[in-house]
C-alpha cells in the first residue's frame, strides 16, 4: 500500500517595486497580485497541511507546479523554505514547474526553477538511464517499488502577456515514449504534469499539443493516474473507458478559502482519493474510490 498527497498552485508571492519589472511580464503578475490575488491566495496556509501529511504517513508529496507567482528569486526562496520544511519532517517531495515558475523569459531561459529544486528524481538503478532529468529532457521518473512508478513532465514555457499556455513539445513526446517503453508493461505509472490533458474553456491556458499527449497515453494503459493543476478547479474523472487514465486535478492548494488537495491511497485492488478542503481549517470533505 502507498499513500501520497497531491498539492498544486501554491503561488508564493513577493511583490517587487523594481522598475526593471517593466522590461518583462512580471509587472502584469504584480498588478494581478495587487488587485486580485493577494485577496484570493494564502500560500502560508499550506504549512497547516504538514501535520496532516505526517499523520497520514504519506510516502510522497506530488507538487504539480505554480509554486511561485512571478518566478522571482524571492518567491522561489519562499517556496524552497516550504519544501524544505516538509523534507525536514521526513517527507519526500516531488516538485515540478508550472507556467508561473517560468513566468518571465529570463526565468525560463535561465531555468531558474532548477536553481532551487532538483531536476532529477531518483531512478531505479539499471531500469532507466540516470541522465534523464527535467532540466535537460523535460522528463524524470522514479521507481516507487511494488510495480509503481512516478513519471514527471515539465511542459511549462514563458508566454506572452495574458497567455498561460504550456507545450508538449515534439522532443518531450519522443523522450516520454522512450521512458514509457522502458517500464515493464505489467507495472503501473503515475504521470505528473502541471497542465490538464484536455483543452480548457479558456484557450490561452491550454496545453499546446495536448492531443499528441492523449494519443501517446492511449498506447500505454500502464499509466493509471494523471495528476495536474493549473485550472484552480478541483476535478476527478475516470477516463479508463476511453483508454485514458484517471484524471486528478487537485485544485488550488494556495487559496484562502476553498483550497483543496488530495490524499491518495493505492493498493493492489483499488485507489482511494480523499478530497480535503480548507475554509478556516483543513478537513476531509469526501472520498472517491476506484477499483483496478
Amino acid at each position: 500500500m502507498y499513500r501520497f498527497a497531491h498539492i498544486s498552485d501554491l503561488h508564493f508571492s513577493k511583490r517587487t517595486w523594481d522598475p526593471s519589472q517593466f522590461f518583462s511580464k512580471r509587472w502584469i503578475g504584480n498588478l494581478n497580485l495587487l488587485l486580485h490575488r493577494q485577496n484570493e491566495l494564502d500560500p502560508l496556509g499550506v504549512y497547516h497541511l504538514i501535520p496532516y501529511l505526517i499523520e497520514k504517513r504519506v510516502d510522497a508529496v506530488f507538487l504539480t507546479g505554480d509554486l511561485t507567482s512571478t518566478s522571482s528569486h524571492g518567491e522561489f526562496q519562499l517556496a524552497k523554505e516550504f519544501v524544505k520544511k516538509m523534507q525536514e519532517k521526513g517527507l519526500t517531495v516531488f516538485p515540478i514547474p508550472g507556467n508561473h515558475d517560468h513566468y518571465t523569459r529570463s526565468a525560463f531561459r535561465n531555468l531558474r526553477f532548477y536553481h532551487y529544486f532538483d531536476a532529477q528524481f531518483s531512478f531505479s538503478k539499471g531500469t532507466i538511464a540516470t541522465e534523464w532529468n527535467l532540466k535537460e529532457h523535460k522528463i524524470s521518473a522514479t521507481y516507487l517499488g511494488n510495480t509503481w512508478w512516478v513519471v514527471a513532465l515539465d511542459c511549462a514555457i514563458a508566454t506572452p502577456i495574458l497567455s498561460s499556455t504550456g507545450l508538449f513539445a515534439h522532443e518531450t513526446e519522443r523522450y516520454l515514449a522512450e521512458v514509457l517503453h522502458s517500464i515493464p508493461k505489467d507495472h503501473h505509472i503515475i504521470l505528473l504534469n502541471h497542465f490538464p490533458l484536455f483543452k480548457t474553456d479558456i484557450g490561452k491556458k491550454e496545453l499546446k499539443r495536448y492531443k499528441a499527449l492523449q494519443k501517446l497515453l492511449l498506447r500505454f494503459p500502464s499509466v493509471k493516474l494523471y495528476l495536474h493543476g493549473h485550472t484552480h478547479r478541483h476535478a476527478i474523472a475516470d477516463l479508463r473507458p476511453s483508454g485514458l487514465p484517471i484524471i486528478l486535478d487537485s485544485g488550488c492548494t494556495g487559496h484562502k478559502t476553498h483550497a483543496t488537495c488530495h490524499f491518495i491511497e493505492i493498493d493492489a485492488k483499488r485507489c482511494a482519493i480523499e478530497i480535503w478542503e480548507k475554509d478556516l481549517h483543513w478537513k476531509p470533505k469526501k472520498e472517491v474510490a476506484f477499483a483496478w
